[in-house]
């Protein structure tokens, strides 16, 4: 075994496996420095995360309602609001509430006249209120064609609402969620969907679509 050790010295080849080692080793290093550079740059680029530009306070919110669950009619509100931002993530509607007109759809008719449905029987949304606590998790900045930085949020509420029908009176758990657009510090674009499930004699499940203006009646920029 000596003299064959000593052949091989002599020959180079023992010290094949050696070098190839070696360098196997070194370039794993040097990809393991160039992974760890990686992930120091992007450490780095999260430093650079920005605050949120437009802060909340107190905040009217005016718009519409759109209710498009009822087979028999369609409700029309006009809506308001009243916030309270607690920070820039949560919030409290304290009170939000409208009163809905119905747009007839012609089913109620056809089923008077075909099978002698009472009118009564149909229970319609007359008008609502609600509370509820609201989460804002996302916010972010667009470009619009390159031209301006648009300024959103999204958002999910879970709160309680309680209802005036045709002939009752009905309330239960409401969730949602929506969008804002920021058009000033003092203004911005909101739409929200929320539904709500009414217990009556059954379970009651009526959509909200609204949009609308908030105006912020305290926050600054």
């Amino acid at each position: 075994m000596l003299r064959q050790l000593v052949d091989d010295l002599a020959s180079g080849r023992t010290l094949r496996w050696p070098l190839a080692c070696a360098g196997a080793l070194a370039l794993l290093l040097s990809a393991g420095g160039a992974r760890a550079q990686e992930a120091t740059a992007d450490a780095g680029r999260l430093l650079a995360v920005q605050q949120r530009h437009f802060r909340m306070n107190q905040e009217l919110v005016i718009g519409g309602m759109f209710e498009p669950l009822d087979a028999f009619s369609k409700g029309l509100a006009p809506e308001g609001a009243f916030v309270w931002h607690l920070s820039d993530e949560w919030a409290w509607t304290v009170l939000r509430g409208g009163y809905a007109f119905r747009l007839d759809t012609g089913l109620k008719k056809q089923l008077e006249r075909d099978f002698g449905v009472a009118p009564t029987a149909f229970e319609e949304l007359n008008y609502y209120l609600s509370t509820s606590i609201d989460w804002s998790p996302v916010y972010g900045k667009f470009a619009l064609r390159n031209a301006k930085l648009i300024h959103a949020e999204a958002l999910v509420s879970l709160g309680g609402s309680f209802a005036r029908f045709t002939s009752s009176f009905a309330a239960g758990p409401e969730v949602g969620a929506g969008i804002r657009v920021f058009a000033t510090p003092r203004m911005s674009v909101r739409l929200d969907v929320k539904d709500a499930l009414y217990r009556e004699s059954t379970w009651k499940n009526v959509l909200f679509i609204s949009l609308s203006l908030g105006i912020n009646l305290g926050g600054a920029d």
